[in-house]
């Protein structure tokens, strides 16, 4: 099948090349070739002043506007130097805006526990000014840009409950949830390929397991559990044993192993032997949607990263992550605004852009626990972003979230 969430989007939204430069229309029909551009250069032309005539505000099929293409870029990691192609803003539509952004959007299909098809309605609307709310039957946005809603409540429920059965046959059909998310999001060719059953020989790389039970994965193993397996590790910032970024190929060789085991020393599971079971694959699913501040995905990482390197090699993660949360909440709150930091005895000490901006930290006090720490930094960091995207919102029109 292909994606009716996708294809229901673009006739309210528009195409890969649309953009407005801040009201629904203002570009009269114009498109752009954002394929022939960087992700670097569209938001470098999105955060342009707003007087500014090569402006850009909302951009692609799916209306990005600059905070959301902002929190997608980190999110995802994705390198600035590629081009902003329709793969790419599919990319950030699956992976970013219906399951980060949005995440009622991805619950809802993918059937998980107390999602409910009017949550996943409500946040279409919220993120996009031409999906009407369930309740009014009106755009969220609709008071500003020039925005009206002409996807009705009828329409979204159609398409998201068509993905969420075929997502549901997709896993009895024997795919991982990884593999049925990929083929129920998948737009054009790459849907119909997707779909497809695997051929013989790779199911035959797929290691016998027994009924209800996900195969152990350890070196050796060879099959799409070790993708999903890589694709995860490599998203958390892990790397091999040649220090490079995990490769994913399906291969569990030494540098997955390698990986693998410093994960699990991440996480505090035991034992550390490199295989994943049912413990280390809970945990990397956990990780997946919560990672530790100490993990590549999670948005204050380069904070955490910039204050670890100023540390002795030994130091424990979790004084790192009490540092950076302490950092944070005393205005400190990204590499760049941290000034100086140096470390007298058992006592580390900040200082911001600003006089009121500094913090003591003393090393061997007790810390709390570094999920939770995590935890507690990724909401401040969502809050202010929504602040920010709340003020925004108030001082300029614009056409969708």
């Amino acid at each position: 099948m292909s994606n009716p969430l996708s294809e229901l989007l673009a006739r309210g939204e528009g195409g890969y090349g649309s953009y407005n430069r801040g009201r629904a229309g203002d570009a009269d029909g114009r498109t752009i070739d954002f394929s022939r551009m960087t992700l670097g250069e569209v938001q470098a032309l999105q955060h342009l002043p707003r007087q500014d005539p090569d402006r850009l505000f909302a951009v692609g099929k799916y209306q990005i506007i600059p905070g959301t293409m902002d929190m997608a870029v980190r999110g995802l990691r994705l390198d600035p130097n590629q081009r902003f192609t329709p793969e790419l803003q599919e990319r950030i539509f699956a992976d970013y805006l219906i399951s980060e952004k949005q995440p009622g959007i991805r619950t809802y299909i993918t059937g998980q526990p107390g999602a409910t098809l009017r949550t996943a309605q409500i946040q279409l609307a919220n993120e996009w000014a031409s999906v009407a709310h369930p309740d009014t039957g009106l755009s969220v946005h609709g008071r500003v840009g020039n925005n009206r809603a002409s996807i009705s409540a009828d329409r979204t429920a159609e398409a998201l409950d068509a993905m969420r059965t075929q997502y549901a046959t997709n896993i009895q059909q024997g795919m991982s949830p990884e593999q049925a998310w990929r083929a129920v999001t998948a737009t054009g060719p790459e849907a119909a390929r997707t779909q497809q059953t695997p051929a013989a020989s790779d199911a035959q790389r797929i290691e016998p397991q027994s009924p209800g039970q996900p195969a152990l994965l350890k070196q050796g193993s060879r099959s799409a559990e070790v993708w999903d397996l890589q694709t995860t590790l490599h998203a958390l910032g892990y790397t091999g044993a040649d220090g490079q970024p995990l490769k994913v190929d399906s291969d569990f060789g030494n540098n997955t192993d390698h990986a693998v085991r410093a994960f699990q020393r991440g996480h505090g599971l035991e034992p550390v032997d490199g295989k994943v079971g049912k413990d280390t694959r809970a945990a990397l699913i956990e990780a997946a949607k919560h990672p530790l501040v100490s993990e590549a995905a999670h948005p204050n990482h380069k904070l955490y990263e910039a204050i670890a390197a100023q540390l002795p090699a030994v130091t424990n993660p979790k004084v790192a992550a009490n540092i950076t949360l302490q950092a944070m909440e005393n205005g400190i709150t990204s590499p760049d605004r941290l000034q100086r930091m140096v470390v007298v005895g058992s006592d580390a000490y900040l200082q911001g852009p600003y006089p009121g901006d500094r913090v003591k930290v003393d090393l061997a006090a007790p810390t709390p626990d570094l999920q939770a720490m995590s935890d507690h930094m990724a909401r401040q960091t969502a809050e202010r972003t929504q602040e920010a995207q709340s003020r925004q919102q108030s001082h300029q029109p614009q056409i969708s979230m």
